[in-house]
């Protein structure tokens, strides 16, 4: 059975982070893990490594991107175009699903914020990929 893991955000972490903290998250969920990038305007450089890392890993990557979005360092992709990225991502991709939000929080992120909104809503947990998966900030 597949799982998603959406990775949204621009906060500032290391990429050893991001590896290290996704590949525990794929070793306890198995094989079959989707990661879900939603872009705006291009990827931010957290969403770029958890890109290469879950292509390395031999994980689907699925990017949900706003029209005339940029895809720097974006390896191989299947691709959906929405308006609403992050808001796509959650409500038509990952709802219903077994499925995880991991976010690079930065405070004054507005789409940040509104990843961890509209997870909220859809009951999908929420992690500050910046904290080692810390959920007292960025939790549902």
């Amino acid at each position: 059975m597949s799982y998603y893991v959406l990775v949204a955000g621009s906060g500032k972490t290391s990429r050893a982070n991001v590896e290290a903290l996704m590949d525990d998250h794929y070793l306890a969920h198995g094989e079959k893990g989707v990661l879900v990038l939603p872009i705006k305007d291009r990827p931010s450089e957290g969403q770029v490594w958890a890109a290469q890392f879950a292509t390395d890993s031999k994980k689907e990557v699925l990017v949900i991107a706003a029209p005339g979005a940029k895809f720097d360092g974006i390896p191989h992709a299947s691709m959906a175009e929405s308006s609403n990225p992050v808001e796509y991502a959650v409500s038509d991709v990952i709802k219903g699903e077994t499925s995880s939000a991991f976010l690079l929080w930065e405070d004054e992120d507005e789409d940040c914020a509104n990843a961890l909104a509209i997870c909220k809503q859809f009951a999908i947990p929420a992690y500050d990929l910046t904290n080692g998966l810390e959920i007292g900030r960025a939790h549902v």
